[in-house]
């Protein structure tokens, strides 16, 4: 994860004054720092992402059985290969691998932040999910029409602390006008997440975290149904705009779906305590980056019962099979 971290961090728009100034492209590369760590890093992530696919392909020599397949397998057991070499194969499954696992690492530590700020909205959350799923088993995809309140955690995390603040930059195709402002053709334009989700008609009370928002009609501005689809993730503002959309939504909504039904069923998180006293956790101390997370914190797990982790471990041995 950390690999993924830094590769999310030298892609940030602006990092580097070539970002501004791309005449400095033709720099040799011994008079060029940027060239010089950009070559660096490409060593380190394609050795690592080469590495995953060989583990792809040796699973898939070994007839071992995958269910659902994975993107890898996909695209071994295709006779064309979808016309792409083995690198470009690898690269397509590493962004895809590499896109989702960091944004959604950063959302579930949001996700953690959010407890221990909020924590009667992880009561409630758990209440849903124990009167679905019960203590006999681990949540499920299947869950999903019943765990609306799971969904409107996901939704509203995205909201709350956007892991691209301020999205990635789009160039205007033509002139425009908006509220007065002249923008030039060939303009860079950041569309502001933060800004959009604390808009107070929008958002009401936007710097508090409130998955009702998302389920009560009394938010009209963002309250859909039928329940049993709504909220939903999918095309919303977090993952951008127009034809530069993260692809990547739908596989997001899946991810962030299980693993918050799953982390509600398994255990509370708390404030650490020591001493006799709570430890205090940041309100918002966060990582200067493109893809931003709050920087670590301590904070406590309380297991809703031994069983439940040996379940949930038992849950993990079999996705990895």
């Amino acid at each position: 994860m950390s690999r993924m971290h830094t590769l999310e961090r030298v892609g940030s728009p602006g990092l580097y004054l070539v970002d501004f100034l791309p005449i400095l492209m033709y720099l040799p590369e011994w008079l060029a720092p940027f060239k010089q760590q950009a070559k660096k890093l490409h060593e380190i992530e394609s050795s690592y992402f080469y590495s995953l696919f060989r583990e792809a392909e040796d699973k898939y020599r070994n007839a071992i059985a995958e269910d659902p397949p994975s993107f890898a397998r996909q695209w071994l057991s295709k006779d064309d290969g979808y016309g792409l070499t083995w690198k470009e194969a690898c690269y397509v499954v590493a962004t895809l691998y590499g896109g989702g696992s960091g944004t959604t690492s950063l959302t579930m530590q949001n996700y953690c932040l959010a407890v221990c700020h909020f924590p009667e909205w992880q009561e409630r959350l758990h209440d849903e999910v124990e009167k679905v799923v019960g203590p006999g088993r681990v949540p499920e995809f299947t869950d999903w029409g019943q765990l609306p309140l799971v969904r409107a955690f996901a939704k509203e995390l995205l909201r709350w602390r956007p892991v691209v603040p301020s999205n990635l930059p789009h160039r205007a195709v033509k002139s425009d006008v908006y509220q007065g402002y002249y923008i030039p053709k060939g303009s860079l334009v950041w569309g502001n997440q933060w800004g959009m989700h604390r808009n107070e008609a929008m958002y009401p009370n936007g710097d508090s975290f409130c998955p009702d928002r998302w389920l009560r009609p009394e938010y009209p501005a963002t309250y859909k149904e039928p329940n049993e689809q709504q909220p939903t993730i999918r095309r919303y503002s977090a993952f951008g705009f127009g034809r530069r959309i993260c692809p990547g939504y739908e596989i997001a909504e899946r991810a962030l779906f299980i693993q918050i039904a799953s982390l509600a069923w398994a255990c509370r998180i708390c404030k650490k305590i020591k001493d006799g006293k709570e430890v205090e956790v940041p309100w918002y101390k966060y990582v200067s980056a493109g893809n931003s997370g709050p920087e670590p914190f301590e904070f406590d797990t309380e297991p809703y019962g031994e069983n439940r982790i040996a379940m949930m471990k038992e849950a993990w041995k079999r996705s990895e099979v």
